[in-house]
């Protein structure tokens, strides 16, 4: 469960950071949601985090599972995005003078 929490931080925060507004918009708040859809609380949470931090190797582990599902994703959506480009293309020539 600690790889899907600091997963979904990951995400939460790299949004946090780059649209902070949509967040607000959506009056998420990173911690509460993450609290609210694991169940657990602040005491939980801290605690979890202190067990792993405490078994380097572990949280190691936890901490690549969690960077290969963002790298995946990542990728996914770089993906979708180039197929999106070459299947919409302009329906007019960027370089093509109209005199």
């Amino acid at each position: 469960q600690m790889v899907d929490i600091l997963y979904d931080l990951a995400l939460l925060n790299a949004i946090d950071n780059s649209h902070p507004q949509e967040l607000v918009a959506s009056d998420v708040r990173v911690m509460d949601f993450i609290f609210k859809k694991y169940e657990i609380d602040s005491v939980q949470y801290v605690q979890s985090n202190s067990y792993y931090a405490s078994v380097p190797e572990e949280y190691r582990k936890i901490y690549e599972e969690v960077e290969a599902r963002l790298t995946k994703e990542r990728d996914s959506v770089s993906m979708a995005m180039q197929e999106s480009k070459t299947t919409s293309g302009d329906s007019i020539p960027a370089n093509e003078d109209y005199d």
